[in-house]
């Protein structure tokens, strides 16, 4: 997650730097309530486990890992891809086809020098 935020800072202009940045830490902040769902209350370290923990979970939660939270947690992930695809959908120069790596190349900031041939 921290190479996505430098390489943003590093690499993108604006408008877009500052749109992937909001984005990120979105990304950020799911992240964390998403891995105090899965690390938090499954009840095995089998990466197959199908019950939850019916104690205390192994680590304390700020929120209560309960429906709400959880429905709440997958919705956010849900909306942020959703924002991330209408990002580059936006972004894309061919509008029948979303290429991610186009669309990016449309956010670079401008080289400091001309390519040289050889660089292709």
């Amino acid at each position: 997650m921290e190479t996505w935020k430098e390489l943003t800072k590093e690499k993108m202009q604006e408008p877009y730097c500052s749109r992937m940045l909001r984005l990120h830490q979105r990304a950020v902040d799911t992240k964390q309530m998403r891995d105090r769902i899965i690390h938090g209350i499954w009840s095995s370290n089998d990466p197959v486990a199908t019950t939850i923990q019916g104690g205390a979970p192994k680590h304390p939660f700020k929120w209560s890992p309960k429906f709400d939270k959880i429905k709440e947690t997958a919705e956010r992930i849900d909306n942020l891809m959703m924002d991330i695809l209408q990002m580059l959908a936006e972004l894309s120069p061919d509008k029948n086809e979303v290429n991610g790596r186009d669309a990016l190349r449309q956010t670079l900031k401008q080289p400091n020098h001309p390519r040289s041939k050889n660089e292709g």
